[in-house]
């Protein structure tokens, strides 16, 4: 499974967003890019390989929500956006990624699997 000290650059998903992991970040690249794929939220929700590894407040969930707005960790340059988001530092089993608009509707979605 995936450990955030080892280094990556693999790919997890392609959607709306390409997403990648980078050592200890998710890193989410879209190109083109238009201000409509800067809206809303981003999902993020880690599930760790052990569940003792989350604070007591997620634990009962079983994984730690790190939903984030494009302004938090993101830059727009040229045709292109990229977001870079640091990962919790303890072996990771599996994400949900992707984007939503408050109020609407999912605009992508999907949990991955997480292998070293």
């Amino acid at each position: 499974k995936y450990d955030s000290a080892s280094s990556g650059g693999e790919i997890l998903a392609r959607s709306e967003y390409d997403v990648y992991l980078d050592g200890g970040d998710l890193v989410y690249l879209k190109r083109p890019c238009a201000d409509e794929h800067t809206r809303g939220r981003f999902l993020l929700s880690v599930f760790p390989e052990s569940a003792a590894d989350l604070s007591e407040n997620w634990r009962a969930l079983g994984h730690e929500s790190l939903n984030f707005d494009f302004a938090e960790y993101g830059v727009r340059f040229g045709d292109r956006c990229m977001l870079r988001h640091p990962l919790p530092d303890y072996a990771i089993a599996e994400l949900e990624i992707g984007r939503w608009l408050p109020g609407e509707r999912g605009v992508w979605q999907t949990r991955v699997a997480v292998d070293e």
